[in-house]
């Protein structure tokens, strides 16, 4: 692994040979984040005062890019090291408030003009997103918000960051990995957590009367029971009705049916690939996307650690 540092122009500083590192790179919520150590050397200092980003690339490719939020120099008589940490180039975009407004019509590209680009951010537009109309940006909402609840209203992937730093906007899909039981691994953990999850959602408009309601009929089949029941203003129109009840649905099942591998390559793959994992140890085969990957190096332990959840 090798990683470099920038400060606000754009000047790359080599960094010494990596000690250690750990990086997550996630889908959905963000930030992913990394921590690197290195030896240090006095020279470094002023690079490392004025730095703001950071990437880190292995085999050659750009593996990580973010934003630094820390270093930490420490000194003693066996020698100097430093520690960097940070998170991906989302944080610009979750510690930034958006302006309030209500957009007529707002299409991807006024999305990314108004919202993204102005944090020096690089937008990748898919085929999938659309021009939304009566689009309202809330006071106190940030700009990671604003960005995410276009795409779930569009019915698009939730936004996340390519390796290189560019956010993927209403992008289906990624790289096809087969894993079985052929391949390394170190350990295979399955979660099956039912606690939290919506059976049905139904969704009120206080003025008209009008409902509509979403039921989540794998999870009734399987014995569960956990409805809500939400009131939405008077001009809440019926897509948007839609949209809250099957959104609720949909959140309830994040991170609850995932399978996590311990394996001793780094990066063997990335938040959006779609995996087709058959273990007969397990008893599980399917299809699954992954949501999390985890890579680290130090002291005597190297690998990766990949979250799985089934494929929607």
């Amino acid at each position: 692994m090798t990683g470099y540092i920038y400060d606000k122009n754009g000047k790359e500083t080599l960094l010494p040979p990596l000690l250690s590192w750990d990086i997550s790179i996630g889908s959905g919520e963000p930030c992913d984040s990394f921590e690197v150590c290195c030896a240090y050397e006095a020279k470094y200092l002023k690079a490392l005062s004025q730095a703001c980003r950071f990437r880190a690339a292995h085999g050659g490719k750009t593996v990580f890019s973010g934003r630094i939020d820390e270093y930490e120099v420490r000194i003693s008589d066996d020698g100097g090291t430093v520690s960097v940490c940070g998170r991906s180039l989302a944080a610009l975009l979750l510690d930034n408030e958006a302006e309030a407004s209500e957009y007529l019509n707002l299409s991807p590209e006024l999305l990314s003009e108004r919202h993204i680009k102005p944090y020096g951010i690089s937008v990748s537009i898919g085929t999938g997103l659309k021009t939304l109309s009566g689009f309202a940006v809330t006071q106190g909402e940030s700009e990671w918000s604003v960005v995410k609840r276009f795409c779930s209203l569009c019915g698009c992937p939730e936004p996340r960051f390519s390796q290189d730093g560019t956010l993927l906007l209403g992008v289906h899909g990624g790289a096809a990995v087969t894993i079985n039981d052929q391949s390394p691994m170190a350990e295979i953990r399955h979660r099956d957590c039912r606690y939290g999850m919506i059976s049905a959602v139904l969704v009120k408009n206080r003025s008209t009367g009008a409902k509509y309601g979403v039921s989540n009929q794998p999870f009734i089949d399987r014995g569960g029971s956990s409805r809500r029941i939400i009131t939405v203003p008077r001009k809440t129109g019926a897509e948007a009705m839609r949209y809250t009840a099957a959104y609720q649905i949909k959140q309830s099942a994040k991170g609850k049916f995932t399978v996590s591998l311990k394996l001793p390559s780094q990066f063997p793959a990335k938040p959006g690939d779609t995996v087709r994992f058959d273990s007969r140890r397990l008893g599980l085969k399917g299809g699954f996307t992954v949501t999390r990957l985890r890579s680290f190096a130090g002291g005597s332990e190297a690998g990766s650690e990949l979250t799985m959840e089934v494929r929607t």
